[in-house]
């Protein structure tokens, strides 16, 4: 994983919280892409570490 990529752990917590924030009734619609494009790049991170874990299994 490149190193200003966040942990697993990290990165699943601010995907949560970004669904939190979008799910409340006020919040600015105008943000909502600014958040969507994080929650994407937090997702690819983290299917990028369980791809590089299957790997490794798999090799075993």
């Amino acid at each position: 994983m490149k190193k200003n990529s966040p942990k697993y752990s990290e990165a699943l917590e601010e995907i949560h919280h970004i669904l939190e924030e979008i799910r409340k009734p006020d919040f600015p619609v105008d943000r909502l892409q600014e958040k969507l494009q994080r929650a994407r790049l937090l997702v690819d991170s983290c299917r990028k570490t369980l791809r590089e874990i299957q790997d490794e299994i798999e090799k075993e």
